[in-house]
């Protein structure tokens, strides 16, 4: 039998922040579902914020190790608070993301995320309204998945993935989510929400022109979610925990 060499991981890494974890601590969403807690979703947050941050304090640094060493810092405040319990709420796990920001004196990279974390509240809201207006037609509706799975439609799904790739873009995911509902039927196919979603941008494109880039990337993503190789290697990846719900989907 071949013996395979444990392979050592650069101490800070992801992975190695990840191995950190104490087995079975889970993350609480705010619809009251747990997920196993990664230190990948911190460490976009954090990274986000300090690509949005042009000023001194992100001058002459390493964004990206500097990001690194943040979540690590995040995690193990985090890890203070599950030591007598498994679970952590996703409002804690960014109240920490916060304090340790101040706490390296980015207050800057602080302020930007707790923008960041206001206009997904906004979002969060907006979605909601708009949930609540379509509450009775919406909720008889069931979504056929590319691998022939039925599930109740999400607006908050489809809205989170046009919200990931509009990464960077100048366009409003909730504009294109909220145009797609008139769309929506029983028993619509995840290629045909991609199609309505692509169409319903490119008509956005007299607003923006990046409602056209926003347009071509959900029509390549699903191109992607039909090659067989990719769509089985991704649900492979989503079930081993090293891709988000909003990727996956």
């Amino acid at each position: 039998m071949v013996r395979l060499k444990k392979v050592v991981l650069p101490e800070g890494s992801l992975e190695a922040i990840a191995k950190s974890i104490p087995e079975g601590v889970t993350l609480e969403k705010r619809s009251g579902k747990k997920e196993l807690f990664s230190p990948e979703p911190i460490f976009d947050a954090i990274h986000k914020a300090m690509m949005a941050t042009d000023d001194k304090e992100t001058t002459d640094i390493n964004v990206y190790d500097v990001s690194v060493e943040l979540t690590k810092s995040a995690i193990l405040a985090i890890m203070k608070r599950v030591i007598s319990f498994d679970s952590i709420h996703q409002e804690s796990v960014q109240d920490q993301v916060e304090l340790t920001l101040m706490r390296a004196e980015y207050y800057n990279v602080a302020k930007n995320f707790i923008i960041y974390r206001k206009e997904r509240a906004n979002q969060r809201d907006q979605v909601e309204a708009i949930i609540s207006s379509h509450a009775g037609r919406l909720s008889q509706m069931m979504i056929v998945k590319r691998n022939g799975e039925k599930q109740p439609v999400s607006l908050n799904k489809i809205t989170n993935r046009v919200a990931v790739l509009a990464a960077d873009l100048n366009v409003d995911p909730i504009m294109v989510s909220q145009s797609a509902v008139a769309g929506l039927h029983d028993g619509i196919t995840t290629e045909e929400i991609d199609n309505f979603l692509s169409e319903t941008a490119a008509a956005l494109t007299t607003d923006h022109p990046d409602y056209a880039i926003i347009a071509g990337r959900i029509k390549v993503d699903g191109l992607h979610k039909d090659t067989k190789g990719i769509r089985h290697a991704t649900q492979a990846l989503f079930e081993a925990n090293m891709v988000k719900e909003d990727h996956y989907h």
